[in-house]
């Protein structure tokens, strides 16, 4: 089925205007637990931003993106375990991601429970929101209309329909 030439317009200008703030070269750095040191981010791309966030105490990196998205080669070298948990983005402008395996969000959860953690994939927003927002549900007892409010605060974009669709089948364990 052919979708509308306007949907991926909408699309296209829907994701092109969410904001990138940098926080010391990282690009939508957030605080999700100041008691544990976890946060989430986009891809970090510079000596600099990876000497930053090494600075925060962050240990482990939860990569949901690919190698060819950006490279976590700064965080393994100042000693950041880096655990690889890629949600692959294929497909058009509108499904981005043709579907979420939710082994690989389980894992990414799990890695997030663990202190001085960072999740990031390559803008900070739709992966790494649809995995905070699962990891609020299960590690924190969040209802997942709460972990939907942070989602969409944090700029995930609710037209990509691959992501929409694991969250709304979501069913807050796994």
């Amino acid at each position: 089925m052919t979708k509308p030439w306007y949907a991926s317009l909408f699309a296209f200008f829907g994701l092109a205007c969410s904001p990138t703030v940098y926080t010391h070269g990282v690009p939508n750095l957030v605080s999700v637990d100041v008691d544990k040191n976890v946060w989430r981010s986009g891809q970090p791309t510079t000596p600099e931003a990876w000497a930053y966030i090494k600075s925060l105490g962050v240990e482990r990196v939860v990569k949901l993106n690919f190698e060819e998205e950006g490279t976590d080669q700064g965080a393994r070298d100042l000693g950041i375990e880096v655990v690889y948990v890629p949600i692959e983005p294929k497909g058009d402008l509108i499904s981005v991601v043709e579907a979420v395996d939710s082994a690989h969000v389980q894992l990414a959860v799990a890695a997030l429970a663990l202190p001085n953690t960072l999740v990031h994939c390559t803008h900070g927003q739709d992966r790494t929101g649809a995995v905070v927002g699962a990891a609020r549900v299960v590690n924190y007892r969040w209802s997942k209309h709460q972990a939907w409010l942070e989602m969409l605060n944090n700029h995930f974009h609710w037209e990509l329909p691959a992501l929409m669709a694991w969250w709304l089948d979501f069913d807050g364990k796994f």
